[in-house]
């Protein structure tokens, strides 16, 4: 990368309001740089010699800073105070905010997302702004690098000299720079076996516009060469990059870890928007391998997106993201779906198989495994169909060898806060420990929300094995059920085969719970439920240290539980359903510490049941527990 000092006359028109960028080869020149103090603010002021943005008073604007050192992203408002003889130009720094000292890329915007400068280089030390130059990207392509006139990549050379300028770019690694693809084409070889020289992916902090075309990206390694980690169409995905409009096809082997279709890895601001990923990564019992992403961390967005590849290694492997640590996940809108749209604009998905598979532990139909104390995930709006109307076991949308299989998500591990929104899962999950529709190991560190979620296919495991959830460990945190009464369900619909079956602990929303919370609205269970050992429920295999109140689920006449040993779990039968729709019971479980023996107490009963009615209650609640018709089976 070369720096040039230039002069940037900016002219926004009232009505446009853009700015314009004019002659090269002259220093901007800072003056009059301070730091002043207002309430809930630091201003970071500045004037230029030569510097003159005819901007309004009070526009809209934010700049963004990306720094050199870390990738790490600042973005703060800035104003224009034209009322003096000179321009003066103001960064507005939150007080609980800081910018370190160092050097940064710089890219500002109007209100509206569009970009209103050519990328600058700013030198700040002690939050005042020292320098300014223009940045320019080295690249040997068609276009400027703008918004409105970005780097043009056609064909294979040109995405070969868009790798070349990334590396020449250094620290910047794109950063404020705009590319646009024209074509479909492969990529550059990533291996060293297909061209006898190790041609490496490069980081990336640019937009890169992928026009509805397609990239093939292939990929031959060996599994254990250090060269092998974090592969994919770039190595790493940094603070500021943007992806949209692309398709991938993925023919990507041999991938030592952090390996995915995009980017081995991404840290930072990143999002990913209309991005549709094909063909497979395999990673050979390996990890940390997603069908997007194979690490992430940071505040990573994925939208609009769709996983239609075949995604295997060892532990950490999902549809989007292979391994996600420490910071906030966010993916809506995501299917296994082709979009159509016809002459009126009108859209149809035509679903397309898709697999994950580990060969160890952790396996999700979107994350492999989940890792964090201050982890933020939102999921919503997500359908993804691979229905079975007969269970095969060789048709696995979702497997594990070991533990923690998943709908969404296979290892979801001490979370700040969760959330689940509009998800419809219709394909099978198979594992061994820990298996859900939804999660199927989830350790809490906050409150979790769901709402609306369906799941309508087989969840098959070894123990602990749920319709939703597999196994739940609260740590006295909340699950938390949101929208209608039986908005979120485990149940059949025409075209599909439900089955929820497994060895220990079996349960139509859930395999086992432990010191969980469970508030909200009506959960509706209709599936078969099946323990080869011991504790089926049509509603929960197996309660420990928690309080359930049983007007939380509809049990459908329809549903039955069965376990060899004839110990079964919670919510059996309809006839129990009924009761507790009637009577409103909220009961406490729980062994009695010396006898052993398992007691109920009824916490709340509707009004109009009298007192005797109240024991006659109780009396009958207990019975039914030692006959099994209704109980938790090692609720303790």
């Amino acid at each position: 990368m070369r720096i040039k000092s230039i002069l940037i006359s900016i002219v926004i028109a009232a009505t446009a309001g853009m700015w314009c960028a004019c002659n090269d080869d002259l220093d901007l020149g800072v003056n009059d740089a301070k730091l002043e103090k207002v309430e809930g603010f630091r201003i970071s002021k500045f004037t230029t010699d030569r510097l003159n943005w005819a901007i309004d008073n009070g526009a809209d604007i934010r700049i963004v800073f990306h720094s050199n050192a870390d990738d790490a992203l600042y973005e703060f408002s800035m104003t224009v105070d034209n009322s003096g003889s000179k321009p003066v130009y103001a960064i507005h720094i939150p007080e609980k905010q800081t910018i370190p000292d160092g050097e940064y890329d710089a890219l500002a915007f109007l209100g509206s997302g569009k970009a209103i400068c050519p990328r600058m280089k700013f030198k700040i030390i002690k939050e005042i702004v020292e320098e300014i130059q223009a940045r320019e990207g080295k690249f040997r392509l068609p276009g400027h690098g703008t918004q409105e006139k970005p780097y043009i990549i056609g064909s294979k050379e040109a995405f070969n000299e868009f790798e070349i300028g990334l590396c020449e770019d250094g620290n910047s690694k794109g950063f404020g720079l705009f590319f646009e693809q024209t074509a479909s084409f492969d990529v550059p070889p990533r291996s060293q076996i297909i061209t006898g020289t190790y041609h490496a992916c490069e980081s990336f902090a640019g937009n890169y516009q992928g026009n509805g075309f397609t990239l093939t990206v292939p990929y031959t390694g060996s599994t254990s060469e250090p060269n092998d980690c974090e592969i994919g169409l770039f190595k790493e995905l940094v603070g500021g990059a943007v992806i949209h409009n692309l398709t991938i096809n993925a023919m990507i082997q041999g991938v030592h870890s952090n390996g995915g279709a995009l980017a081995g890895k991404s840290s930072g601001k990143v999002m990913i928007d209309s991005v549709n990923i094909e063909g497979s990564i395999n990673a050979q019992n390996r990890y940390n391998i997603g069908g997007f992403i194979g690490y992430a961390t940071g505040e990573l967005t994925i939208s609009n997106s769709s996983i239609m590849a075949f995604v295997a290694g060892e532990d950490a492997i999902g549809g989007a993201v292979g391994l996600f640590k420490d910071g906030s996940l966010t993916i809506s809108k995501f299917y296994n779906a082709k979009v159509d749209k016809n002459k009126r604009g009108d859209e149809s998905r035509s679903y397309m198989p898709f697999s994950v598979t580990a060969s160890a532990n952790n396996a999700g139909g979107l994350v492999g495994r989940v890792d964090g104390s201050t982890t933020n995930i939102s999921i919503s709006d997500v359908t993804m169909v691979r229905s079975v109307q007969a269970e095969d076991g060789n048709l696995k949308a979702v497997s594990v060898v070991g533990e923690n299989a998943g709908g969404l998500i296979g290892g979801l591990f001490n979370f700040k806060s969760c959330q689940f929104r509009n998800v419809s899962l219709n394909f099978p999950v198979y594992g061994g420990d820990s298996t859900g529709g939804l999660a199927g190991y989830t350790s809490m560190g906050g409150d979790m929300s769901i709402e609306n979620c369906r799941f309508f296919s087989v969840a098959s495991g070894n123990n602990s094995v749920g319709g939703l959830f597999g196994t739940v460990r609260g740590h006295s945190h909340s699950i938390v059920v949101e929208g209608s009464d039986d908005g979120t369900s485990v149940k059949q619909d025409a075209n599909s085969l439900v089955k929820i079956s497994g060895k220990l602990n079996v349960g139509g929303f859930a395999g086992h719970i432990d010191d969980t919370k469970l508030t909200g609205k009506r959960i509706y269970i209709n599936a078969p439920v099946s323990a080869t050992d011991t504790n089926a429920g049509c509603a929960i295999g197996n309660v420990t240290n928690a309080t359930v109140n049983l007007s939380l689920f509809n049990i459908s006449k329809y549903a039955k539980a069965t376990a060899k040993h004839r110990r079964h779990g919670w919510q059996r039968r309809q006839f129990n359903a009924d009761r507790q729709s009637e009577h409103r019971h909220f009961v406490k479980l729980h062994f009695h510490p010396e006898s052993k023996h398992l007691h109920a107490d009824i916490l709340r009963i509707c009004r109009h049941i009298g007192h005797h009615e109240k024991r006659r209650r109780h009396r009958w609640l207990h019975k039914e527990l030692f006959c099994h018709q209704f109980m938790l089976c090692r609720y303790s």
